[in-house]
């Protein structure tokens, strides 16, 4: 059983974006597709310096050899990445707070792809995001030592611990409250 909340030690956010006029053809490094979304993500989000792209793919270009020709019309390339914010165990500031700049994070992933300024760019060729086609798929928390994810998976809630001594104690002033009344 979990009593109360505790914050979180870092959150996962895996997110869809779609990127029109891209190929798999344009990809020839996934090496290549990771940093530049992670330059991109670096602009986006310049105020956090707990963030961390973890995980980058693509759907349908992953292998050249199960590729199947696409028409000439489909030219939209589907991007899944993870995000991470952390804990910023080197900040000074008592209020770094991961739930919160967590909302912030995702409220700039938003207003950037909405207003069309989440542009990655592999080999010299911009590619901008769709407008619409920020999805945030879930996301996943891990929390401090001494708690667990809430059942939702969206929280951290800290275990009730009892232990021997306490157990010992609890059973001692019973005894004594007992006996005297």
């Amino acid at each position: 059983r979990t009593t109360g909340n505790a914050a979180p030690k870092e959150i996962e956010n895996h997110f869809s974006v779609d990127f029109p006029g891209m190929k798999c053809e344009d990809i020839q490094s996934h090496d290549e597709l990771r940093s530049a979304l992670k330059k991109r993500l670096s602009s986006t989000l310049s105020g956090c310096h707990s963030c961390n792209l973890k995980t980058v793919a693509v759907p349908g270009c992953e292998s050249k050899a199960n590729q199947r020709p696409k028409r000439a019309i489909d030219t939209t390339v589907e991007v899944l990445f993870s995000l991470v914010v952390f804990k910023d165990m080197n900040s000074s500031s008592s209020e770094d707070n991961v739930e919160e700049k967590n909302e912030a994070v995702l409220f700039q992933m938003q207003y950037a792809v909405s207003t069309g300024e989440f542009m990655i760019s592999l080999h010299g060729i911009n590619t901008t995001a769709r407008r619409s086609s920020l999805q945030h798929l879930f996301s996943k928390v891990t929390c401090s030592i001494g708690s667990v994810p809430s059942s939702d998976g969206k929280r951290c809630g800290e275990y009730l611990v009892v232990t021997f001594h306490s157990f010992i104690f609890l059973f001692i002033y019973l005894s004594i409250y007992l006996v005297i009344y």
